[in-house]
This record gives structure tokens, sequence and C-alpha cells, in this order.
């Protein structure tokens, strides 16, 4: 058999486009296409609402810059979560209703008693704006000694992820942020950031629409989490492809069915997006930072879209968070009696930094109760709810404005004074 001679010179060609197709990617041809680049940071840029302080390590070195909680919390309307230690008034409920306890008996002998003890009378929990906060102190993995700007200091403990989380720390003199582990920090002081501040991302800032067209405006946390210009949404377009968009190149998001949503980038193209909880209907839902309310949770069944603002600014500064101290008011009795003193409303919120919680049209609000002027219980699980600005609410799903609410606590001339929710016509508070 005679041997046929191949020319090199196509072969070599073939070999090259060959290595060419199938070769990893260079970390240049890796970087998001063009339509995903991010608008230029403004010269003038607006840091103040990003968290900043000075975290001091266990072994007492201190390290100042911009804060966020582990890839969640970055601002001063974000909450920091926990369990209080102690409730100064339940003892007051348990005077008034005893826990009826019947022993359990194994054998003829008593190992225990059973009770009926309800849930405020064990966990109540924490939850405080990080701009309400002065200063954090460490005790442990679980124990945390926190002052609010009131010089008002509690104990709590666990709860939630903020205690424990790791806190990444930005610094002037540091060009990537470092992270501490929660068991290497023993303070963290916070403070307003200075000036000259400045931050290489921007907040997520918007308007959230809902299916009745009620309009919330404010900085914005996409399914609980995604909030600053370079966290990522992510979901499977028609074709099956992967898009994984930093936040900051979306113009906006709107539910498309159940199951899906169309996101508008800034550059103009848009893309139907489904297989992840960033974009169908196993959505956690949407935080809104909207001054009239605190903070609202719109739900994926209350979701309609969400407009995104051109980066710009950051939210409330620290110094925007006056410090609040304890509630007063006048409650008033279904009998027509009227007590007006401090009051620890559900025998637990007792300062105006705390929240009232509820339920309204599949939007879930925390409301700072320096915002709340009335609390008129209606029925067993609803009450109506007046904004000291005039806005009326009729909140429902919530301990706090149904049967599930332990009671008001009212102190009148030092001495504190029961009343149950099921006794109380309404509740007025004193501005702020």
């Amino acid at each position: 058999m005679t041997a046929r001679c191949i020319p090199l010179f196509p072969l070599l060609v073939a070999l090259l486009i060959g290595v060419a197709t199938f070769a990893p990617a260079s970390p240049a041809a890796a970087e998001a296409p063009p339509d995903f680049m991010l608008p230029p940071m403004p010269v003038d840029a607006d840091a103040s609402g990003f968290l900043y302080g000075t975290v001091t390590t266990t072994r007492g070195e201190r390290i100042e810059g911009r804060l966020r909680w582990d890839d969640e919390e970055a601002f001063w309307g974000d909450f920091f979560n926990s369990s209080k230690q102690t409730r100064p008034y339940v003892d007051l409920l348990r005077d008034a209703r005893p826990v009826e306890r019947e022993p359990i008996k194994v054998l003829g002998f008593t190992i225990g008693y059973t009770s009926d003890e309800p849930d405020h009378e064990r966990n109540r929990y924490f939850v405080a704006r990080f701009g309400d906060i002065d200063q954090l102190e460490l005790r442990g993995r679980n124990r945390v000694i926190v002052t609010l700007k009131s010089d008002l200091t509690l104990e709590v403990r666990g709860g939630s992820n903020d205690v424990g989380a790791e806190i990444w720390i930005w610094s002037d003199d540091e060009e990537s942020p470092r992270t501490v582990p929660w068991h290497r920090i023993r303070t963290i002081a916070f403070a307003a950031a200075p000036d000259d501040a400045a931050a290489d991302v921007f907040r997520i800032m918007g308007a959230v629409t809902t299916r009745d067209d009620t309009v919330f405006r404010g900085g914005i946390q996409w399914d609980l989490e995604e909030c600053v210009s370079i966290d990522k949404l992510d979901g499977d377009d028609r074709d099956g492809d992967r898009w994984s968009i930093p936040m900051g190149a979306i113009a906006s998001i709107e539910r498309e069915g159940r199951d899906s949503s169309r996101v508008t980038l800034r550059a103009g193209e848009a893309v139907v997006l489904d297989g992840t909880n960033d974009v169908d209907d196993s959505m956690r839902g949407v935080f809104v930072e909207d001054p009239r309310f605190g903070r609202v949770q719109v739900s994926w069944d209350a979701f309609a879209r969400a407009d995104f603002d051109p980066p710009g600014s950051s939210g409330p500064a620290y110094d925007d968070y006056p410090p609040r101290g304890p509630l007063s008011g006048t409650v008033e009795t279904r009998g027509g009696q009227r007590l007006r003193g401090r009051i620890a409303f559900d025998l637990d919120e007792a300062e105006g930094w705390e929240m009232l919680d509820g339920t309204q049209d599949g939007v879930e609000y925390a409301i700072p109760f320096s915002l709340v002027k009335r609390v008129t219980p209606r029925g067993s699980d609803r009450s109506e709810v007046e904004l000291h600005d005039g806005t009326e609410l009729t909140l429902e799903d919530s301990a706090d404005v149904g049967d599930g609410n332990a009671g008001v606590a009212v102190v009148v001339d030092d001495t504190p004074r029961y009343v149950a929710w099921d006794e109380i016509a309404s509740i007025v508070f004193d501005a702020p």
C-alpha cells in the first residue's frame, strides 16, 4: 500500500482551531459581558448609610472601617436580631394568670411537671436597627451586651445568625476587606462614617410596587439578602442558560407569572428567568426600608415589580437615628378606665426603637414604636394602627396585634399596672 503525505499546514490550522475552541476561558474571557457592566460610581457617592465602626479584637487590635455582617446586613436600617434575657414585666402576667402545672409520674415517682406556660414567658425576640445601637460587647460565642444610643443596656443571647456572624471590615489602609470571626471580637463600637469615607459599591435603592399598586420606596434587599451593586441575581433563561447578574446592572424586575421574572438591564436588554429562589415563587420576599414605616417585607404573592435607581444615596446615616427612650401614653380599657404612664407593650416592647409587627395584604410591617400613635384591637386577630403622620393600617398575623399579645404594663406613679389584651379598647402613644 502506498503511503500518502498529509499537508502539514492545514493540519496545524485545524489543531489550533480545536485548541481555541475547547481550551478553558482565560480570566479576561470569564469576566461579565459588557451589558452586565455596572454604572460608574458618582464622584460624590454617598457612603454615610453604610455600617461603620471600630472592631476591637480579643488581642486588643482596633480595626476601623465600613462593616458588613457576613454577606447580609450592611446598612444602618438593617436589623440586629437576637433573644432578650430579661423581661421585667412578665411577673405581672404570672400574677394575673398563674401557670398551671401537673406532675409527671413514672412508676409512682414524680420526675417533672407539665406546664401551660405561654411562649411569651420563655423567649422574647430582640430586634433593633443597627442605627439605634451604640456598642456590642461580646461575652463568649453566644452572649452579647447591647448598649443602645439611649444608654440602655440589655443582655441578649443567640436567636439568629447575627450572633456568631463573621464580620467584614473595609478599612482605609487595606485594599480588600478583612474578615474577623465572631469569637475573635471583644467589642464593636458603631459611629458615623467620616465625611471622606467612600465605598466601591453602591446601595440598591428604588421602588417596589405590589399587585394592588401600593408603592414602597427606599433601600431594597432582594430575596432578603442582595442589597449592594455587586451582589448577584441568579436565574435560568428559556434556553436553560444560567445568568448571574450584578444587582447594580439591573434596571427593573417584574413578576412574570408565578414562577419566573422579567429582568431588564440598565443597558436595555430584557430576559425572563426562572429556576432559582431569586426569580420564582420560592423567593423569600423583598425588604424595603421605607422611612414612612421603618421596614416592610413584600412577599412574592404580593410582589408586582421593582424599579431600581441609578447609584446615588446610601440611605439614612447613623446620626439620622436619634436616641429613643421609654414609651409612654394612655391605655383605655373596655370598661372606660384610663391609665397614663410608661408603657410596656406586649409586656416586652418598652422603648421607642422597638418594633410593632403585623401583616396587611401580603406585606409584613416592622414599625418602630416611635412612629406609632394609636393601636386599637379589632377582634381576636387584628388591630387598627395609626401612625403619627396620619397613615392608617389594619395589621394581623402577629402576636403584637392579636390575642397572642400578652397584654400591656402601664407604670403609673412608679407602680406597674397590668391590662390584659382582651380588656384594651385603645392605646395612644405620646409623640417622641
